[in-house]
């Protein structure tokens, strides 16, 4: 009977959570059944490419943003022009197979061609997806080191920490670029 009650609760409980991110407009997570966030992977990758439009308009304001290869989209749950790396779990990548978010992962991404490469960071956390944009461009808006000490704040009791760390300090290695010719980066980095 105990535990009937409970898992009536649970059910209740997580229902009601459901109701009040709805109600919040947040359609992108919502809490799973033991208490962790589960983001709905559409609409993640759509946030990827609305960030990676606007820093394109931001270092490339006289580029050609008909040219089918650049168009940033998601077919088939897939990113169209652009690669997607978990930092945490680096098997779990666009490049293979369709990437899956979770909580307390780290993501690399950034678009395919080289010349246009501005990386970007993506820390799912708590429900939310904390940016840190451009930072491998001079002239970005964040930087490796903001990444680094916002790891260091917010998920140093993650297990294998150190490793996921240093994979975050390398995030360059873990990515797909296409080099279209070498002479040419909108970030200058």
């Amino acid at each position: 009977m105990k535990l009937i009650s409970l898992l009536l609760l649970s059910i209740l409980l997580q229902a009601s959570a459901s109701a009040r991110n709805t109600a919040r407009g947040n359609h992108s997570v919502h809490p799973d059944s033991v208490g962790l966030y589960q983001y709905r992977h559409t609409r993640v990758l759509n946030s990827f490419c609305k960030v990676l439009t606007q820093l394109k308009k931001r270092f490339a304001p006289s580029y050609d943003f008909k040219d089918p290869f650049t168009q940033f989209g998601v077919k088939g749950k897939k990113p169209l022009a652009f690669f997607v790396y978990d930092l945490v779990d680096t098997l779990n990548n666009s490049t293979k197979r369709v990437v899956s978010f979770k909580e307390g992962h780290i993501y690399h991404f950034a678009p395919l061609y080289q010349y246009e490469s501005f990386s970007n960071i993506c820390i799912l956390f708590h429900g939310k997806l904390v940016f840190f944009k451009a930072i491998n461009c001079k002239k970005g808006i964040n930087s490796i080191n903001e990444v680094i000490a916002y790891l260091k704040q917010n998920l140093k009791n993650s297990p294998g920490f150190d490793g996921i760390l240093s994979r975050t300090a390398n995030y360059r290695h873990f990515g797909r670029y296409f080099k279209v010719d070498s002479s040419a980066c909108f970030c200058e980095y």
